[in-house]
């Protein structure tokens, strides 16, 4: 191939794949092209193009070779296939490369041009003898033919020559133009391929330092950003959408955004995709919950764009992880839900003491006509005087009732003073033992008479005994809807010492389902509650704790499920406070 390359330039025989099969001065198979040729060969452009390396810049040529096997081997001309597969190299085609150094390429014309001038120099000796002959019609063209080659050879290649003569002298004219011509040709195509190469070089490099841009902008974003090809499919992660999801970057690589969808959203963003297709106007920014790598809910407040990735247009999320927000937007809300809860109870307080005043008068009434009655009846009528004593005495008990309901609904912060936990015990008793028997709860009580008195607010320890037994009744009707004979409440009040310290414990005990494992740790905090949010505020226990703590006493519990469930409401005999 390259015996002439003086001539006709470098040749190469090269593989698609960019192995040098045969060059000059090389063996078979040890390089490849630049990457720059192999680039080009790929693309199938079989265009000419310049390349240019550190040293010379060259014109290159290539085109692909067909391949005819016969019975003396291989010719040219034929199919477009390997013949070197007994390499290992089947099914590539086979490319014949020529490398052309510019310099060379325009060498023959400035040769040309010299031989030209050469020539020209000459026919200048020849005419000066010449012009005692032909005169100065002769001279001219050839001095115009000089000019414009000197021009030529300056690099102006748009000069021509304007000879109309038909002698020798015309045809050489003729042939030095149409010589212009086509080295004007060769020169523009040479110039507008490496003007449209410089252009696309800058616009690679532009799109690079867009996407860099880009990078560097949403790598450090705290939203998380995925962009997605057209089959849904994430083409890029930043790290807050891999934290967001749980799922690392190569997993979320291989996953759509419908992997992390709840089954029962699917239908609805479906829809809002179809619709979006369709040409609706669809919100681009709204609230959705993702499914973690853990199993556990997100919510996430989700924008959907599109942007221009590796120079396509993409389709890109960015979500917000609002979890903290809707986080406190409950607890705004439970909490607000509890205080009008507190409001209600304040205003049946309010409504309870005033009942209580407007009962307590005609209770009261009642009570001294009886007593006028049973003082004036004849003590040989012992039937009416039996009568009359049953009066005083249900008068005498709806009173007391009215009295426990007074204190207990008292807002006002009660002093402190010593009181016996018996009597506690029995005021409590007298406001819930009707809504008990109503309900087929069995009561037991145990309450020894010799039991000391204690330093307390009686009615903060009514209340926290009223929470307890509350509950105690609310357990055993959700586990037994109706009469039961192991639906019974135990209730009794025993003293002990602990280091020194005489104690008085009381015990509420129910047979109900007894409470779970997981939410033991749990039944003392503020708002936490097993019961309908209808039913239940989560403050009982709280406040019974908080009351228990300020009198420097214990509440503590145990339980088995489906078995029991037991308080221990211990209160110190003295507590150190001063009731002086």
């Amino acid at each position: 191939f390259n015996s002439q390359q003086e001539h006709t330039g470098n040749f190469t025989l090269v593989r698609s794949g960019g192995e040098i099969i045969f060059e000059e001065g090389s063996e078979p198979l040890e390089n490849r092209v630049p990457d720059v040729v192999l680039e080009k060969l790929q693309s199938g452009d079989n265009q000419p193009f310049v390349f240019d390396d550190s040293e010379k810049k060259w014109l290159i040529g290539m085109s692909e070779i067909g391949i005819t096997s016969g019975m003396d081997g291989f010719d040219f001309g034929g199919t477009f296939e390997s013949i070197d597969h007994k390499k290992g190299n089947t099914g590539e085609s086979w490319y014949i490369i020529n490398y052309r150094e510019r310099a060379k390429i325009l060498e023959p014309l400035h040769d040309l041009t010299v031989s030209l001038l050469s020539i020209g120099g000459l026919l200048t000796i020849f005419l000066a003898f010449a012009a005692l002959f032909l005169g100065n019609q002769a001279a001219k063209p050839l001095a115009e033919l000089i000019e414009e080659s000197k021009k030529i050879a300056k690099g102006d290649l748009n000069s021509r020559i304007n000879i109309s003569r038909k002698d020798e002298i015309g045809h050489l004219g003729k042939a030095f133009n149409n010589m212009a011509e086509e080295l004007e040709k060769t020169t523009t195509s040479i110039v507008n391929l490496e003007v449209e190469i410089a252009e696309r070089k800058q616009a690679e490099a532009a799109l690079r330092e867009s996407e860099k841009n880009f990078r560097d902008l949403v790598e450090n974003m705290l939203d998380g950003v995925a962009i997605a090809d057209e089959n849904a499919y994430h083409i890029y992660v930043n790290p807050k959408f891999s934290e967001i999801t749980g799922y690392s970057r190569d997993e979320l690589l291989n996953m759509t955004s419908w992997d992390f969808t709840r089954p029962e959203d699917r239908p609805r963003l479906e829809q809002r995709m179809k619709d979006r297709m369709s040409g609706k106007s669809v919100e681009s920014h709204y609230e959705r919950i993702i499914l973690r790598k853990d199993g556990t809910e997100a919510p996430v407040e989700m924008s959907t764009t599109t942007t221009i990735w590796q120079g396509q247009k993409r389709p890109m999320a960015i979500i917000h992880d609002i979890t903290e927000r809707v986080r406190v937007e409950e607890e705004k809300q439970e909490l607000e839900a509890h205080l009008r809860q507190h409001q209600k109870l304040e205003a049946i307080g309010t409504l309870a003491s005033g009942v209580a005043h407007e009962i307590n008068n005609p209770i009261m009434g009642i009570m001294n006509y009886a007593q006028l009655i049973h003082d004036r009846i004849d003590p040989a009528e012992s039937r009416l005087r039996e009568f009359s004593a049953g009066i005083i005495h249900e008068t005498e008990r709806v009173a007391k009732i009215v009295h426990n309901l007074l204190t207990f609904s008292r807002q006002d912060k009660q002093s402190h003073s010593p009181a016996r936990m018996v009597d506690i015990v029995n005021d409590t008793l007298s406001l819930i033992r009707t809504v008990i028997k109503r309900d087929q709860i069995t009561l037991e009580v145990d309450l020894p008479d010799d039991l000391p008195k204690i330093k307390c607010r009686s009615q903060q320890i009514q209340q926290v005994l009223m929470n307890l037994l509350t509950n105690a009744r609310d357990a055993l009707n959700a586990r037994y809807p109706e009469y039961d004979p192991a639906k019974t409440i135990a209730m009794k009040v025993n003293l002990f010492e602990k280091d020194g310290q005489r104690w008085l414990r009381t015990t509420v005990e129910d047979r109900g389902a007894g409470i779970q494992v997981e939410i033991r740790e749990r039944i003392f905090d503020p708002f936490y509650t097993t019961k309908d949010r209808a039913t239940g505020t989560g403050l009982g226990l709280s406040i019974s704790l908080g009351i228990v703590q300020d009198h420097h006493g214990k509440l503590t519990f145990e339980s088995e499920e489906n078995q029991f469930t037991r308080f221990y409401l211990d209160l110190p005999v003295d507590n150190g406070w001063d009731v002086g």
